[in-house]
């Protein structure tokens, strides 16, 4: 288990989507584009549940990156959102309003 951390963050990329499900197993899809190609990723994550004595000395939950898979494309419109991970959030995303997103 990995813990997180802050390279998840992608500077030189505009983020054009991202929608998260569950508590403490989440689950986060993210749509970035650099100017050329998408960048789809796939996070799991994992949160620590503290014993009511641990959150009473101050310990709070932490969040541990379990899982992550990364799609590079040139074209959103040719993808076959069935075949990739967390389908009940990539039905959320409108390819459409990103590709229009990335013109402004």
């Amino acid at each position: 288990m990995k813990k997180l951390d802050f390279d998840l963050k992608i500077d030189h990329e505009k983020l054009l989507f991202s929608k998260s499900s569950g508590n403490r197993f989440s689950r986060t899809f993210q749509v970035f584009y650099d100017g050329k190609r998408y960048h789809l990723r796939f996070l799991r994550f994992e949160r620590t549940d503290p014993l009511i004595s641990e959150k009473e000395k101050g310990i709070k939950p932490k969040r541990y990156l379990v899982g992550k898979k990364e799609y590079y494309f040139d074209n959103l419109r040719n993808i076959d959102f069935d075949k990739l991970p967390f389908k009940d959030l990539t039905q959320q995303f409108d390819v459409e309003a990103a590709i229009e997103n990335t013109r402004t």
